[in-house]
């Protein structure tokens, strides 16, 4: 996937060349496919998901966009939602300790950012101000991908240099 405009890259993907890449890597071992048939490439199942999650594209006029058939951009969405969360969630260092007064804290502070959480996901990304008609199962796939997804970007963002981001 060749890319030369990295304003449009990323206001299409919400992120910047190098992170979408480091993703495709880290998501590479779930996505890549062996069959008959010449396989998808990652990146374009990134690509495809990314379009879904962060356009506000539904998942019928992504397979127009990209020719290909309505199950199995369906399938690609649910897989690379899935890959997403599994990897990115598994590389958060998620420590609370034991104690049952740090917990019951926490679990307070949890409560009283929800809303203000929730509305910064849906600024970001726009398929969470749709209804989302999946089975229960993938919808909580998709908001544990957005979740881990916007985690990277924020803490990703802060590795890059301004040097780096000029060249954005």
């Amino acid at each position: 996937m060749q890319v030369t405009d990295h304003e449009e890259f990323f206001d299409y993907t919400l992120m910047n060349v190098q992170q979408f890449y480091y993703i495709c890597d880290l998501v590479r071992p779930y996505l890549s496919k062996r069959s008959i048939r010449t396989p998808l490439s990652v990146e374009l199942r990134m690509a495809i998901t990314f379009e879904i999650l962060a356009r506000e594209t539904s998942i019928r006029s992504s397979s127009w966009n990209y020719r290909i058939g309505h199950s199995t951009t369906h399938k690609i969405f649910k897989e690379t939602c899935k890959a997403l969360w599994i990897e990115l969630f598994n590389r958060t260092d998620r420590t609370f300790g034991n104690e049952e007064r740090i917990f019951n804290y926490r679990l307070s502070r949890a409560r009283c950012v929800i809303e203000n959480t929730f509305g910064i996901m849906t600024s970001r990304w726009r398929t969470l101000r749709r209804d989302l008609c999946c089975a229960p199962e993938i919808v909580e796939d998709i908001v544990k991908s957005i979740v881990c997804l916007h985690n990277f970007l924020m803490i990703s963002e802060d590795d890059i240099t301004l040097s780096d981001r000029t060249l954005l």
